[in-house]
């Protein structure tokens, strides 16, 4: 079982100490998952239901599993299995785009807890993923909503369903919320509750000091600072479709016959080097096979409104994803030293760059990021380990007062799933060598590893 900070097993007790139904609204990279998970285990609130997006959903199969050894199922698909059982496991997890039609199952299903996790998601009351999360959490006796910015346009009326549906007795009457907070306006459509008024009053009675009426936990970096690593690394794992898993396993399972019919003109080249090339194509068909996965969590992290900086290897791949964001900045071996810059400049200076989309062979050295963000991420990954460490020290600096969460978007069942864990031994490595020497070390290169992993 993987050990709490303080603060963390602080925002378990004030879950619990409130009643258990609250809202977690932890700063990004506090560790909102974990602690949710540490409440269900510690008051074994089993069977546990997990209303997340769907780019998240295997992660917090991941994370269940890893930290607490929690069995889990995800649900897919619009049309469940009429004769779909009830045996449960310990953690049920699906997503909002399908709630509607598994409302059958999850009513008769009797969960012990429900965890709400980017409740954001649920802010509109006339959305059907609103309505379907508000009636689970009418009947499931215990519930937790996560999200580090439960109301992102800066509009108290976004909060009312998570508020309503947490402590209805507090929060029991919309016209009186809306009027103190809301600011309503009159106009040619009807009444508007798109502003805000009162806020300081608001925050007062959100984090009320009477438990029973106390609804949101909310700790930001700086104040928790000095309980962080200076760096904290997370894979995020991407389950490829059946369709993009076929097509990998094509080019994995009879190399050469999937380049013949697919790059005729390298196949006699690879010949010569099989396994090498091999590799180098396995790699990148799982980055392009995983992209839309991470294009939705990327769509899910803008919901924050913070900038993020995303390093990768391949030069198309890269320009796939700028095209895909086009206000984003893009700095790779072609760049100018003048544009290089000027992209630099763009993702410090102007609010609508959120990301920053990097090579990693190009961005190694004379780059700087930290005043910007303390979230970066790799969209592929490379075979030297030490250009991983030199990305993520681009924000990770000298002058650095935040802790930096790195993230390591990783292809289940791919040649990505070994590198990864091949590239991270090898940085404690790289630190225990720095710091004095490790004489246990493994003295294998990247790619001899890889190729042993790959031919068990």
């Amino acid at each position: 079982m993987t050990k709490l900070y303080k603060f963390q097993k602080k925002g378990v007790r004030l879950i619990e100490k409130i009643g258990s139904r609250a809202l977690l609204a932890d700063d990004m990279g506090l560790g909102k998952t974990i602690q949710a998970l540490e409440w269900i285990s510690r008051n074994e609130l089993f069977p546990s239901l997990v209303v997340c997006p769907a780019a998240l959903k295997y992660n917090w199969q991941r994370e269940a599993f890893q930290h607490y050894q929690l069995r889990s199922q995800i649900l897919e698909g619009r049309k469940p299995a009429p004769s779909r059982g009830l045996d449960l496991p310990t953690l049920t997890i699906i997503n909002y785009d399908i709630l509607q039609p598994w409302m059958d199952y999850l009513d008769d299903a009797c969960f012990a807890s429900l965890v709400i996790d980017e409740c954001q998601f649920i802010c509109n009351t006339s959305a059907v993923r609103t309505q379907c999360t508000i009636e689970l959490g009418k009947f499931i006796p215990a519930v937790v909503a996560l999200s580090g910015t439960p109301e992102e346009n800066g509009r108290p009326a976004d909060l009312w369903p998570v508020l309503h549906m947490l402590k209805p007795k507090v929060w029991s009457r919309w016209d009186k919320y809306a009027r103190k907070y809301c600011a309503p306006r009159y106009t040619r459509w009807g009444w508007k509750f798109d502003g805000a008024t009162n806020l300081p009053d608001l925050h007062k009675k959100l984090k009320h000091k009477n438990p029973k009426k106390r609804v949101m936990i909310r700790r930001l970096k700086s104040e928790v600072l000095d309980q962080l690593p200076d760096k904290t690394r997370s894979i995020i794992p991407i389950h490829l479709s059946k369709a993009a898993m076929g097509r990998y396993c094509e080019a994995r399972d009879d190399f050469i016959k999937w380049l013949k019919k697919t790059h005729p003109k390298r196949e006699r080249k690879a010949r010569r080097a099989k396994r090498l090339v091999q590799m180098g194509y396995l790699r990148r068909i799982a980055a392009t096979e995983k992209m839309q996965d991470v294009m939705s969590w990327i769509d899910v992290f803008h919901q924050s409104d913070k900038k993020i900086g995303l390093f990768g290897v391949h030069r198309k791949i890269l320009e796939e994803y700028h095209t895909a964001y086009p206000k984003s900045v893009l700095v790779n071996g072609k760049v100018t030293k003048r544009k290089r810059q000027r992209a630099i400049d763009k993702f410090l200076t102007d609010p609508s760059c959120q990301d920053f989309f990097g090579q990693m062979k190009a961005c190694g050295f004379g780059l700087n990021l930290q005043s910007t963000t303390d979230t970066m991420g790799f969209i592929e990954l490379d075979w030297t380990p030490g250009r991983h460490i030199q990305a993520e020290d681009r924000f990770h600096r000298i002058g650095q007062t935040s802790n930096v969460t790195c993230y390591y978007f990783t292809a289940i069942g791919t040649i990505e799933e070994p590198l990864c864990r091949i590239i991270q031994e090898k940085q404690k490595n790289s630190i225990s060598i720095m710091d004095g020497g490790n004489k246990h070390a493994d003295r294998l290169s990247v790619l001899d590893l890889l190729e042993q992993e790959l031919l068990k």
